[in-house]
């Protein structure tokens, strides 16, 4: 953000997208299946990866595991 301003979080949320696509490949090389979930709450998810840098938070989530 100090680089880019307000354009910096734009470009964090198109990375983020690119590294779920990635995981959701490898998952699936792995013969395990992935899920993109965005409905989870962030302060808890913060919480539990001991995310306490000012201003930054989650942004999105994905399951992996077995198939059905």
């Amino acid at each position: 953000m100090r680089k880019y301003g307000e354009r910096g979080m734009r470009f964090a949320i198109h990375e983020v997208g690119g590294m779920a696509h990635s995981l959701g490949l490898a998952a699936t090389s792995l013969g395990l299946a992935s899920c993109d979930w965005a409905s989870f709450y962030e302060s808890e998810m913060d919480s539990a990866l001991d995310i306490r840098w000012d201003g930054f938070h989650s942004l999105h989530t994905v399951l992996i595991g077995y198939p059905a």
